[in-house]
């Protein structure tokens, strides 16, 4: 009995039951299943974060997406294509990882471990750039999403996947009037813990209204885990 709930916590949440803060806990609506609930605290409230808080994105604006077919980068995807009706370039690692992206909301695929993606960009967007680019990889895929923006473009830094932390040239921020800044969901619920909640309520009522589509890559029983 009692309220069907999804909640936040640091560690040890693989089990029957766990002692959860109350203020880390919200309330799942009756037309959100468990599955597309247990998505939405870290991958989507990151993804909203990113979106809405730090790079402020509006209608109608290009996002570019790096580790497009990610849990993160799906949440990206869905959430700007679909909540704020922006065109989206996913870059991914894979054809498959591509082919993903494009099923998920994104209008174009680049697998940027074949041929350049600055290149592939500036195609797209008939030479202009991006308006806002999520980067999770690092390394020379971060330099390229840096240089793939347009004028007084913003760059979020997700996370360093490759492994290779990158420096940025305040050259490049410079010459085009371009922000660079980075996004920790956690951080938030330490720094600005009204924010992180508004960020899951948020995500929790675009599914609610059918806006958003979380995808679920697999479902495990607890005694596979």
């Amino acid at each position: 009995q009692g309220y069907r709930v999804i909640g936040v916590t640091g560690t040890k949440a693989m089990a029957a039951e766990c002692v959860v803060d109350e203020k880390m806990l919200w309330q799942i609506p009756d037309s959100v299943s468990h599955e597309d609930a247990a998505v939405l605290p870290i991958a989507y409230g990151t993804a909203w974060l990113a979106l809405c808080r730090r790079a402020r994105l509006q209608p109608g604006e290009t996002v570019l997406v790096t580790a497009g077919a990610g849990a993160t980068g799906l949440a990206i995807i869905d959430l700007a294509a679909n909540v704020f009706q922006a065109k989206v370039i996913a870059a991914a690692g894979s054809d498959p990882k591509c082919e993903l992206a494009v099923t998920r909301g994104a209008s174009h695929g680049v697998n940027y471990s074949r041929g350049s993606l600055r290149e592939e960009v500036k195609a797209l967007t008939g030479g202009r750039g991006v308006d806002v680019a999520i980067e999770a990889v690092g390394g020379d895929v971060f330099k390229a999403a840096l240089q793939s923006l347009a004028w007084e473009g913003r760059i979020v830094v997700m996370g360093f996947a490759g492994g290779k932390i990158p420096s940025i040239p305040a050259n490049l921020l410079l010459l085009k009037n371009v922000s660079a800044m980075g996004v920790y969901c956690s951080r938030y619920q330490q720094e600005d813990f009204p924010l992180f909640s508004s960020a899951i309520s948020s995500v929790l009522q675009y599914c609610q209204e059918g806006k958003i589509h979380p995808h679920i890559g697999a479902v495990f029983k607890l005694e596979e885990v």
